[in-house]
């Protein structure tokens, strides 16, 4: 919502300008709304920050689902920094545009630097993929997500994936402007967000050891398996222990029969 404010209805950056337009043209739709543009942008970059929680919330679940060997978990969680830059960067770019105007060949060479990178779609299309990929592969009789929420992700990384034509194209369906460049996978993106938000939300609520909620069976298995490997690796210190304690007995005794 606050990306929304900011983007949309202080900085109005939708519709998005015309990639093909010239310098003069660019630089006084920033000087027509130079402050709704720098607040707006302060705003977008205060809201990035909240991807951090989010992204935390989701890696939580990513690790209740592979368990022991949380290989794809640490690639989530790279990717939501990653994304955390992506939305806070362009943000500051077009900040900087409409802080100094003085040469509209550098605002518009700032606009082009912060529209470019704000539509990188390959970060979040990881992250769809990754959630796709444990969400289909849960077989838990309570899974954490429903296995539909699968089949979304896959359909999201499909529905942004045009986006990375624009750095191809600067009019048409597939220009930052387009319908393919900008509006269906900037839809996309921002309703996966919430929804993956909502269902994460879902499955906190529903987690075993949440009030109200019985502990799940696969979860107590994996529980007293790690606290079995606790007590081997306790156990096997401690006969180390031992035996290099008794060592320095037998010297002694061998000195004594001697």
């Amino acid at each position: 919502m606050l990306t929304g404010i900011g983007f949309w209805g202080l900085a109005g950056f939708i519709p998005p300008p015309d990639p093909s337009a010239g310098a003069v043209e660019i630089f006084d739709r920033f000087r027509e709304n130079a402050t709704g543009i720098r607040v707006g942008m302060a705003i977008c970059i205060f809201a990035a920050a909240f991807l951090l929680p989010w992204g935390a919330a989701i890696s939580a679940q990513i690790h209740r689902l592979e368990g022991r060997d949380p290989l794809l978990l640490w690639a989530f969680v790279a990717a939501t920094g990653c994304i955390v830059l992506e939305f806070a960067f362009p943000s500051a770019f077009w900040v900087a545009a409409a802080y100094r105007l003085d040469v509209p060949q550098t605002v518009r060479a700032l606009n082009d630097l912060a529209w470019l990178p704000w539509m990188i779609v390959c970060t979040g299309m990881f992250q769809m993929l990754i959630l796709a990929a444990v969400t289909l592969a849960d077989e838990r009789a309570d899974p954490v997500y429903p296995r539909w929420f699968g089949y979304y992700n896959l359909w999201s990384a499909f529905g942004v994936a045009p986006a990375g034509l624009l750095y191809v194209f600067q009019t048409g369906p597939f220009a930052w402007n387009g319908i393919f460049g900008f509006y269906v996978p900037a839809v996309t993106a921002f309703s996966w967000i919430v929804l993956s938000g909502v269902m994460t939300a879902r499955a906190v609520r529903r987690q075993p050891g949440q009030p109200g909620q019985p502990e799940h069976p696969d979860d107590r298995i994996e529980e007293r398996l790690r606290a079995l490997e606790r007590r081997a690796d306790s156990g096997a210190r401690g006969d180390q222990g031992d035996r290099a304690e008794m060592v320095p007995v037998a010297v002694e005794d061998a000195v004594e029969r001697g």
